[in-house]
């Protein structure tokens, strides 16, 4: 009988066959720089993906391993002369081990957290009163907090800031001029001034924010094997979002996902980089005689392909001079849960990007997905270093100029 799992391994087997096995991927993967073992290449992992479709391995602890060690960077896919899917190719491979059973499931805590929108919000709020409050400022101050587990989660969250309203002076006179943003899950979380920024700075460009309920964007779900899954929160975010209205996501990785949805929602997404820059010509900023660091998720550069929009726009601030970090692979490791479930690959591709900021003179890491901030902050916080962490648009916030 001809069912779906033998229907997925044909899939699996049919994009395998593209690949003409070069090896022209292999110093482009971020895994395969770090482990140097062909299995956690491209080209192994095709290998393996092949061999379990055709049922001729067993999906043991180390085969699982190396497949689900991708980070999803993509890297591959932007320079292989065959032009193989492989970012699909992985997803069917997780989603093939994920209906055999065999594969690892993601945390129990992760998985309530991000299906519930309220447990969202709950636990928003409380960061939020943590934050506000002076409690984490006051915490990590204290020589017994840093010795804790815990500190090392609070590592990952950014330090709070006051954000002032300031008053431009644009109106919003059309009813054209309303978009909806995207916050996500964990960027609703643990990002929440990157988003309060976003609304200000679009609210300076002239445009009113629509509030509504959403969902995690599937990211998380659909490179982890539960592609049913991933694709009920589309379509619940389908629902979710009113249709002919710019919809506009602040982290790279969330982005992606919306961009792959097949719908009139990824019709009407923009990632916030790009939708800034056509619309804040207008707005001034106060100088910064700086250096700041720019670092390019992959995201960013392989999937949106707006990895010069964040410069254009930090490059607004007169006397500011950014620094573009370059590495062997470009990758910080962070790639969703793989943060959770391979940190010591994630911890030396991290601290490449470490390396590159030492090099750059600046202070001041700025990164356009909040995994990757996230994943930096814990690194930076593990290694004693006082580099700060943040959004470009909480930089670009900071120096908007008032009227």
């Amino acid at each position: 009988m001809y069912d779906a799992t033998q229907k997925l391994a044909d899939k699996i087997l049919a994009d395998s066959d593209r690949c003409v096995m070069c090896g022209l991927c292999l110093p482009h993967c971020p895994t395969f720089n770090v482990k140097h073992n062909e299995a956690d290449s491209p080209r192994g992992r095709i290998l393996l993906a092949k061999a379990l479709a055709q049922q001729q391995l067993q999906a043991d602890e180390n085969v699982r391993d190396h497949i689900e060690s991708c980070l999803h960077c993509l890297h591959c896919e932007r320079v292989c002369p065959a032009q193989v899917a492989f970012g699909e190719l992985i997803d069917n491979s997780r989603y093939y081990l994920a209906k055999k059973r065999q594969a690892t499931p993601l945390p129990r805590w992760l998985k309530l957290l991000i299906a519930s929108h309220k447990l969202c919000l709950i636990i928003a709020l409380f960061i939020r009163l943590y934050q506000g409050s002076g409690m984490q400022s006051w915490l990590r101050r204290r020589a017994f907090f840093q010795r804790l587990s815990i500190a090392s989660w609070d590592a990952m969250l950014p330090q709070w800031s006051h954000l002032p309203s300031k008053r431009t002076s644009e109106r919003i006179d059309s009813k054209d001029k309303t978009v909806a943003l995207f916050s996500g899950c964990v960027g609703a979380i643990c990002d929440q001034n990157t988003l309060q920024v976003a609304e200000k700075l679009l609210n300076a460009a002239g445009f009113k924010i629509r509030s509504n309920k959403q969902y995690c964007c599937g990211a998380i779900h659909q490179h982890s094997g539960n592609l049913a899954y991933a694709r009920q929160l589309m379509q619940k975010n389908t629902k979710a979002f009113p249709t002919n209205m710019p919809i506009v996501s602040c982290a790279s990785g969330c982005g992606c996902r919306l961009e792959k949805y097949n719908n009139e929602l990824s019709a009407n997404h923009y990632d916030i980089h790009r939708f800034l820059l056509k619309h804040v010509q207008q707005l001034n900023f106060r100088e910064l005689p700086e250096t700041v660091a720019l670092h390019t998720p992959c995201s960013m550069q392989n999937v949106l392909k707006h990895q010069q929009a964040p410069i254009k726009l930090l490059n607004m601030i007169p006397n500011l001079r950014v620094v573009s970090l370059k590495t062997e692979s470009g990758c910080c490791g962070a790639a969703g849960v793989q943060i959770l479930q391979h940190q010591s690959q994630g911890n030396a591709l991290a601290d490449s990007i470490i390396v590159a900021m030492k090099q750059s003179g600046a202070d001041i890491l700025v990164t356009s997905n909040v995994g990757c901030a996230m994943h930096l902050r814990r690194r930076i916080w593990s290694r004693g270093l006082n580099y700060e962490v943040m959004h470009p648009l909480l930089l670009l916030y900071r120096q908007l100029q008032t009227t």
